[in-house]
């Protein structure tokens, strides 16, 4: 299996700056992520800056599936790579940003990897993330959270046929 890391600048941390008034956001928003993290007897706010966007690091599971895999197979292709005989996962940084103006789903939220649309949280956490990012005083605000590319196999059989696996999506966000 191909396994590919861009290297990223390094970025300034910003441990246990709260930049509310309370912590109660920080916790909501890291319980809908999944991200809490205990260390040495404190929660620590695990934000840091980037590009005047958040950035969440999760727990490394990358157990969120995102949706719009059908419509969104050659932008995955095109950054991931094409379809091999192991199937690709590229990890990487996705951008989750509100998308209001989607005749969809007014509450829809796109999901960016390398600046090209891969797909959309499902509609129901995109409500919930859109609300939650209300609440802490930060509406219409972008988030980046790491990602990875998987699928992507192309294999033939003994008979000489081919087959193949889409590429899939997921988020470190609990």
């Amino acid at each position: 299996m191909r396994t590919l890391r861009e290297h990223k600048p390094p970025v300034r941390r910003f441990w246990g700056i709260n930049p509310w008034t309370t912590a109660r956001p920080v916790r909501l928003l890291f319980s809908l992520c999944g991200c809490t993290v205990a260390c040495e007897n404190q929660v620590r706010n695990q934000f840091f800056q980037v590009d005047m966007m958040l950035k969440v690091e999760g727990e490394g599971t990358f157990e969120f599936h995102i949706v719009g895999e059908s419509h969104y197979q050659d932008a995955r292709e095109a950054i991931a790579g094409p379809k091999c005989p192991d199937g690709v996962e590229y990890e990487c940084e996705a951008t989750l940003s509100p998308e209001p103006s989607n005749p969809h789903d007014p509450n829809a939220v796109r999901v960016e990897i390398e600046e090209c649309k891969v797909g959309y949280l499902p509609r129901e956490a995109a409500k919930m993330w859109r609300d939650m990012m209300t609440r802490v005083g930060l509406p219409g605000q972008s988030m980046i959270v790491d990602a990875v590319i998987i699928g992507g196999w192309r294999r033939e059989r003994r008979d000489g046929t081919i087959t193949e696996g889409t590429f899939g999506v997921k988020l470190d966000i609990g």
